[in-house]
């Protein structure tokens, strides 16, 4: 399937706040510029609004949050711009192999992807620790 975005604003590393057409389809960028009349599928008028490219976020603790992380927590972040992040650590009071199996099977459309740095190595009672040593 094909669509076609049309009088975005473009806002990346080629573009600099120039309106452009976007071909899609399947999902992906096809083509950026050009004439795509005759294209068929939906066309979708962008006129005064902005397109760029998601978001990555460079240093996120998901299994630090408060709770458990949730596939909804991942989905509230691709909602909000964030197409992939970086887990920067597994403290030493979180199972490392569920938090990893949990992360194999986040994948797919609308959730933000998870690299994750494994586990987080510190001195006793670093980072991470509370003051017994463990959290």
């Amino acid at each position: 399937m094909k669509s076609l975005l049309k009088n975005g604003v473009l806002l990346d590393a080629m573009h600099d706040y120039e309106p452009a057409d976007i071909l899609i389809e399947d999902d992906r960028i096809e083509a950026v510029g050009g004439d795509f009349t005759g294209t068929d599928g939906d066309v979708i008028d962008l006129a005064g609004m902005t397109v760029m490219p998601a978001f990555a976020d460079a240093h996120v603790h998901v299994k630090g949050m408060p709770g458990e992380p949730t596939d909804e927590m991942l989905k509230a972040l691709a909602y909000n711009g964030v197409s992939a992040v970086k887990d920067l650590g597994i403290l030493d009071h979180m199972e490392t192999e569920p938090y990893l199996s949990w992360l194999r099977q986040q994948r797919g459309p609308g959730k933000a992807r998870v690299a994750t740095a494994g586990r987080y190595i510190d001195v006793e009672g670093g980072y991470g620790m509370g003051p017994t040593g463990n959290m």
